[in-house]
């Protein structure tokens, strides 16, 4: 092959490929959507947590409509209870440990089968005397079946 001859067709190889129809740019990708919770934790009613008796500390996601509570236990230091309701279902725990400072805390609940356990970890806000209450905000870390989420909570104790 002569030098003209590959020329001419490398100028034809170029000619070709221009005249072709170009390719759609690559659609764009929408980012995945978050996975959705493993379970669901349900809010309380108050005769849900007629077996708390005593001070009670209750949690509440922030913001929540009043008495939509996630979470109470019996506010003790030793042998505490609390309850939760996961998927529909009704889950007492107790108290297997906790860390307690004059700001705050962290808390741990466990069932009795090691299917739930709730990390309260939170911060100790305004007292309230007069109604001998004490208000709080932290995170619940519920870990149900291996699955864990966090929910950050308002509520407090009262007496």
């Amino acid at each position: 092959m002569t030098k003209a001859t590959v020329a001419a067709l490398l100028t034809g190889a170029i000619l070709i490929s221009a005249c072709q129809p170009k390719s759609p740019p690559a659609a764009v990708q929408k980012p995945p959507a978050p996975p959705k919770a493993a379970f669901s934790v349900d809010t309380l009613a108050e005769a849900d947590y007629s077996g708390i008796q005593g001070c009670m500390t209750v949690f509440s996601r922030i913001g929540a409509q009043p008495g939509a509570s996630l979470f109470v236990e019996d506010a003790v230091d030793t042998d505490a209870k609390g309850l939760m309701k996961i998927d529909g279902q009704m889950i007492g725990v107790k108290l297997v440990s906790q860390t307690q400072s004059g700001k705050g805390g962290l808390r741990l609940f466990r069932s009795a089968d090691g299917k739930l356990t709730v990390a309260e970890n939170y911060i100790t806000g305004t007292a309230h005397e007069d109604t001998d209450s004490v208000e709080m905000t932290g995170n619940l870390t519920i870990t149900w079946k291996g699955a864990s989420q966090s929910i950050k909570v308002e509520g407090g104790t009262a007496c």
